[in-house]
Formats: structure tokens, C-alpha cells, sequence
């Protein structure tokens, strides 16, 4: 969210609840290309309530990060992911009221999904096939079983 948003100011004193997030808009980032976890609203609230206040979806960070700086809309993102958009633009991370974790305890866990996307024209390079291995190597590694939750690498 922008910085002089009303969210933030609520965050700051320690009043912010789950119920306030639903007086803003929301727009949404396509993290998956097949669509089974399109954006991190779906995977975060897991119900029809997922799509409730979503006023748009894309996949361009920019367009999003623009947005969110001029308006009062508001974006779920995990704090890491947008650490980088956020050094470059007037907004600002809050973490998800403690009421979205207590509502997720036995909710299908969140699914992140990681993608390498390389041009043709490079995949026989063998320098890029050996980056691309350290990246299959280390998921291979840190894997975590879905069952347990607990990290394997």
C-alpha cells in the first residue's frame, strides 16, 4: 500500500484488524499461469471470500506498484517478493492481521511456485544450462514435505 495510507497509520498504532482490509480495494498478482493459484488472495484466504474486493488482476509488477502509489488500493503480497518494488516506490509492507493466520489453522497450506523462464535461443548455452542446474539442484534440497511442513533441504 501507498505510505500515507489509512492502513498504514492503523498498523503503526496496533489497531489493524482483518475486517479493515475489506473496506479497500484490492488488486491482485497473477502468480501462476495455470490459474490454480492465481494470485496470493486465493491462496491466503482460500474461499469465495478470496475474489471479494479485487477490483483487477495482472502480472506486471510496475502496473501494480503505480497503482498502488497514487490510490487507496491495497495488494496481499508476501513481504520478501516485494521488498525490491518497494525501494523503488513511495509504499509501504504491513504484515497480515493475526486474525488471517488464526482463520488459516487448518486450511490447505499456502503453495508457492517457483519458475524458470530462459529465451530459446540461450537454452543449449552451456554456462546457462549450468546456472539453471544450481537453481534445480537447490529446490531439490530445500523441498519441503507437504504433509509435515518441514523444510528437507
Amino acid at each position: 500500500m501507498r505510505r500515507e495510507h489509512p492502513l498504514a497509520a492503523k498498523h503503526e498504532a496496533g489497531t489493524l484488524t482483518l475486517g479493515d482490509l475489506d473496506a479497500y480495494g484490492r488488486i491482485a498478482m497473477d502468480v501462476s499461469a495455470d490459474y490454480r493459484n492465481a494470485n496470493w488472495d486465493r491462496q491466503v484466504f482460500k474461499d469465495e471470500r478470496a475474489d471479494q474486493g479485487v477490483v483487477c488482476t495482472t502480472s506486471s509488477a510496475l502496473e501494480l506498484a503505480s497503482t498502488l502509489e497514487a490510490s487507496d488500493l491495497i495488494m496481499l503480497s508476501p513481504g520478501f517478493g516485494s521488498r525490491g518494488v518497494r525501494m523503488h516506490y513511495d509504499l509501504v509492507w504491513v504484515p497480515m492481521p493475526k486474525a488471517a493466520g488464526e482463520a488459516k489453522r487448518g486450511a490447505k497450506r499456502i503453495v508457492r511456485h517457483g519458475v524458470m523462464v530462459w529465451r530459446e535461443a540461450v537454452h543449449r548455452d552451456p554456462a546457462h544450462a549450468w546456472v539453471r542446474s544450481l537453481f534445480r539442484d537447490w529446490a531439490a534440497k530445500t523441498q519441503v514435505d507437504r504433509g509435515s511442513g518441514i523444510s528437507l533441504g
